[in-house]
């Protein structure tokens, strides 16, 4: 019986190691396939028109594949293109590595274009670590109310809090709502009509 077992056991390791040395193969083949894409569009990103740039780096964030993490930050930092930099910081925060997390604080903390830093507030909080999070906090400040509230929305879906910022306006109650309305209906009702 014991002898059978073991038998088993063994036909069972026989059959079942060429299935997992071809997955193994497969797994191999397909992450050198990867790499092959990506180092193609990370050339195409240098290289390219304008166009192919673009649609390199949309690519790129869709793939995810963190080496391209770096040549993104580089180019964001040496672009002043701001369509290019909008794409860029969304294929970061796609990404969604700590590593581009210094260079989109630094969007958010200094870009002049206000586009720009609502995509580093949204590209940040996709990362969520401790740096992001420090940063949504202090853009709480911005000079820009939708930034304001942009960073405020992101920190509650973080945090699970709510954030207070300057310009921030309460939601009426209902209540107060029908008060008003009411108000402002008397008010044209009483108002006087033109003689014509």
């Amino acid at each position: 019986m014991y002898r059978s077992t073991v038998i088993i056991r063994i036909f069972a390791v026989l059959l079942i190691l060429p299935a997992l040395c071809f997955a193994q193969k497969k797994e191999n083949i397909e992450e050198g396939g990867i790499n092959l894409v990506v180092n193609r569009l990370l050339k195409t990103m240098q290289y390219g028109d304008e166009r192919e740039r673009e649609e390199a780096v949309i690519a790129l964030g869709m793939i995810g594949d963190k080496k391209a993490v770096f040549p993104l930050c580089e180019y964001l930092e040496n672009t002043n293109d701001r369509n290019m930099r909008m794409v860029i910081i969304r294929a970061l925060g796609r990404i969604q590595s700590p590593e581009a997390t210094p260079v989109l604080i630094k969007v958010l903390e200094t870009d002049d274009y206000e586009y720009s830093r609502l995509e580093a507030a949204s590209a940040l909080g996709e990362i969520a670590d401790s740096d992001a999070i420090v940063a949504l906090e202090g853009a709480l400040k911005d000079t820009s109310l939708r930034v304001r509230r942009r960073c405020a929305q992101i920190l509650r879906k973080i945090t699970g809090e709510e954030y207070e910022y300057e310009g921030k306006v309460s939601a009426p109650s209902f209540g107060e709502y029908y008060r008003r309305l009411e108000e402002l209906k008397v008010k044209t009702r009483s108002a006087p009509t033109p003689s014509g």
